[in-house]
């Protein structure tokens, strides 16, 4: 039986007569596609994933359509799961990060409207305190501190109360050395309280300030005063001590909801 002879791979390019058909080589977009696929699990993601997954298609198609003269399936295939896997890799990191900056956006909600309600606490023992230890019916008298709205030292309440140790409130924020400068933490925020005088109809207020607690990057800070309006701030840094009444007034109100 007579073998026939190899059938040489078709080449579609302009050769002249005579001349050997060139050999089959590997199509450029199937190395192209291999590159951004290996690029894309690097470092760019979509930008060079997408691209892979595209220019792997593209290759196959023209290496099946050249008759045998281009080459490079394996790659051009390489290039396309590369393109492909590192797609849905970074749309699953993506999808990933979306949620937690939303939970973490909401914890930092929680956060902040549980500082609020510590301050209109306080505000209300502040109120309830002046009425209590008021000099006289037209002078003000607030307490120093969050110690001082507390039970004292001993951490209980004999009786109602007295000036030093009101015991209008209680927990964490009331110890007894929760005074200036010391700060008192209470979940994600950290409080102080502080009197200050003042040139004006009654002469003394006093301000709450509170802040994130350390290792908060970048937060809304609060304050308020006497008045019960709650202000806020954007802070990129802890201050290391509270606002003063200027401060505190010059701030942006709360919205209540």
């Amino acid at each position: 039986m007579n073998q026939q002879p190899p059938v040489p791979p078709r080449y579609y390019g302009t050769v002249q007569p005579g001349a050997p058909v060139p050999r089959a080589v590997n199509d450029s977009g199937a190395i192209a596609s291999l590159v951004c696929g290996l690029a894309a699990w690097v470092v760019c993601g979509f930008l060079t994933g997408i691209p892979a997954v595209i220019l792997g298609h593209s290759s196959l198609k023209k290496i099946g359509r050249s008759g045998g003269y281009l080459k490079g399936k394996e790659i051009a295939f390489a290039g396309l799961v590369l393109g492909y896997l590192s797609c849905a890799a970074w749309l699953v990191f993506f999808v990933v990060g979306v949620v937690l900056v939303h939970q973490a956006g909401k914890e930092i909600k929680a956060d902040e409207a549980s500082a609020r309600d510590v301050i209109r606490q306080i505000n209300e023992a502040e109120a309830t305190y002046s009425t209590i230890y008021a000099r006289s019916a037209t002078s003000r008298s607030y307490a120093g501190s969050l110690a001082a709205l507390g039970p004292g030292r001993l951490g209980t309440c004999s009786g109602t109360g007295t000036a030093e140790y009101a015991c209008l409130l209680s927990g964490s924020l009331a110890a007894a050395d929760c005074r200036e400068p010391n700060w008192c933490a209470l979940r994600a925020y950290k409080f102080q309280l502080q009197t200050h005088v003042y040139a004006g109809p009654g002469g003394v207020d006093y301000v709450i300030t509170a802040i994130p607690t350390e290792g908060k990057i970048a937060g809304k800070t609060f304050c308020s005063t006497s008045d019960g309006t709650i202000r806020s701030d954007i802070a990129w840094y802890a201050p290391s001590a509270g606002y003063n009444r200027e401060e505190c007034l010059k701030l942006e109100p709360v919205a209540e909801n």
